[in-house]
């Protein structure tokens, strides 16, 4: 959820920076709609601000990546994949995989990409099935 203002001016205070540098970047359904949040909170005017780059800098041009995003929250195929690792029950020790994963099955097949982690003290395996449940 989007931080209040008493919130933002709590934090503006007490870091020394101004209420309209600080941005909310909040869970999204994928990576490809942060840089929308961002341009929606007008980063780029303080980033541009900020640098002093007003003669040379416009608002960003996001059409594409709109459209992206978009596509990847609209996927309505998927392949699932099962994660056998000795540390899948930590979040983020086989995240580059997964990432990997995301990215690859969207830009050249258009599917969406879904994890089922199983532990294994043994070694790290990646089983492709899509039929896996």
């Amino acid at each position: 959820q989007p931080l209040i203002g008493s919130a933002k001016e709590k934090l503006s205070q007490f870091c020394h920076v101004p209420v309209e540098n600080i941005l909310n970047i909040h869970d999204v359904p994928n990576i490809w709609h942060v840089p929308l949040i961002l341009r929606n909170q007008k980063a780029h005017e303080a980033i541009i601000k900020q640098l002093n780059l007003s003669r040379s800098a416009g608002p960003p041009e996001l059409r594409d990546w709109t459209l992206m995003a978009e596509s990847y929250d609209n996927l309505s195929t998927s392949v699932k994949i099962a994660l056998v690792g000795k540390y899948t029950n930590l979040s983020d020790s086989y995240l580059s995989v997964v990432k990997v994963g995301q990215e690859s099955t969207f830009k050249h097949i258009k599917v969406s990409f879904l994890v089922t982690n199983i532990t294994s003290h043994t070694r790290f395996i990646i089983v492709l099935n899509q039929a896996c449940q």
